[in-house]
């Protein structure tokens, strides 16, 4: 996992079921939280994967302050709904991805 810890990004890489086999998201910690910046897929494994990074970092559903959605794409937007669900986080896209 590709981290800069003094920078507080981490990347959260997450599988895919398909040739592809993962994408990666990203977490960043600030003064005030957690952001997540691409959720991956609506899947078990997928839910697997952010649990397994919120034990890592001994993370609370709640320390999740704000879910960024890059682009339209299942394996970007898929899991965000279930993040927002757990965490109670705002999700946000751009409005050209919106419409």
């Amino acid at each position: 996992m590709l981290m800069h810890e003094y920078l507080g990004i981490y990347q959260v890489r997450l599988p895919l079921p398909f040739r592809l086999n993962h994408v990666n998201c990203y977490a960043f910690r600030g003064k005030d939280g957690w952001s997540v910046v691409d959720t991956g897929l609506s899947n078990e494994a997928t839910y697997g994967g952010w649990r397994q990074f919120f034990q890592k970092h001994s993370l609370k559903p709640s320390d999740i302050k704000g879910i960024y959605i890059t682009h339209f794409h299942p394996d970007h937007y898929g899991c965000s709904g279930w993040l927002q669900k757990l965490t109670t986080a705002p999700v946000f896209i751009g409005a050209i991805e919106a419409n």
